[in-house]
């Protein structure tokens, strides 16, 4: 697999093909058709690998790369922690986490719209707390750790406060 081409439909049929019987799917790195693409074109890409895992008729968990690598015009931010630093670079920080948490939230609505029989995703290393599903099955509403608490959630990852900035030891 070339290392720019990431988890596409193609890919995703060949695993499929060699276990179709598959239960549990952990992709790692991007999802991708092509090197450089963004925005509509990318998160087509998402669902062109989701439209192959629904003939997975035993699919029940699965994992997705990071909400960085989806496509979904999220890039994560920088990794540079200087960014971070001071009152300035906390409110930066906690501003990347807000879009994190809304790259998330698309993904699994995503995902659950188009697999809805999943028992368990992941996207990234952050799984929905609760998944809440109507009678037949469907799914409601996700709550995530930072459902109907954002402001308390981004005090929690970004300790310290508005008038400094915490000093962290290493």
């Amino acid at each position: 697999m070339d290392r720019y081409q990431g988890w596409n439909g193609r890919l995703v049929r060949d695993v499929l093909d060699a276990v179709p019987d598959l239960t549990n799917l952990s992709m790692e790195g991007v999802i991708r058709e092509g090197m450089y693409r963004m925005g509509q074109m990318a998160s087509n890409d998402l669902r062109s690998v989701l439209q192959e895992l629904k003939s997975a008729p035993h699919l029940s968990h699965l994992g997705l790369p990071s909400a960085s690598d989806l496509g979904l015009d999220y890039e994560g931010g920088p990794g540079c922690g200087n960014v971070y630093a001071g009152v300035e670079g906390r409110e930066y920080g906690r501003y990347i986490s807000r879009e994190h948490c809304k790259a998330v939230e698309e993904a699994a609505k995503i995902t659950f719209e188009m697999l809805p029989d999943l028992k368990s995703l992941r996207v990234g290393d952050v799984s929905p707390v609760e998944v809440m599903r109507d009678q037949e099955g469907g799914v409601m509403e996700l709550k995530w750790a930072w459902t109907g608490r954002m402001p308390e959630y981004l005090d929690e990852i970004w300790p310290g406060s508005k008038e400094g900035s915490v000093e962290y030891e290493y």
